[in-house]
């Protein structure tokens, strides 16, 4: 048995689809369009109410990176606390189908940077940070 994904727009599929052999079809949902990051972004503050703890962790990470104790001295958690915060913020990352529709990661790091140097620090992504500006939810 063969099984071949494809991903792209109806036009993209038709160009193709006689490619794909005799038996290839649309899936019953169609061919997803991409959506941009801010409106997966968007999608996903909007999907359910923001708790506290996510609510908290976009504000304390709204004036820029911070070192990783600084972090949790500025949420003024432990860190087991901190590690349910961001399970509960990547499963609503994971369940939003926009997020997984605009091709970003399923995870924490659609939305946060973390430091890649050694320096230990965590930060919000630029365009994530944007729209919580222009939702006013920091």
């Amino acid at each position: 048995m063969k099984i071949t994904i494809f991903e792209g727009t109806p036009e993209e599929y038709k160009a193709v689809a006689g490619h794909l052999g005799k038996n290839a079809e649309v899936p019953s949902e169609g061919v997803k369009e991409l959506i941009s990051h801010k409106d997966a972004y968007r999608a996903m503050l909007l999907r359910r109410s923001i708790k506290d703890g996510q609510r908290d962790l976009y504000k304390t990470l709204a004036d820029g990176y911070l070192k990783w104790t600084v972090y949790l001295e500025r949420m003024r958690r432990t860190e087991e606390q901190i590690r349910g915060i961001h399970g509960a913020l990547g499963r609503r990352i994971n369940q939003t189908p926009e997020i997984h529709a605009a091709k970003l990661p399923g995870s924490l790091d659609a939305v946060i940077d973390w430091s890649r140097d050694g320096t230990n620090t965590i930060g919000l992504k630029p365009e994530f940070l944007e729209v919580l500006k222009e939702m006013k939810l920091v």
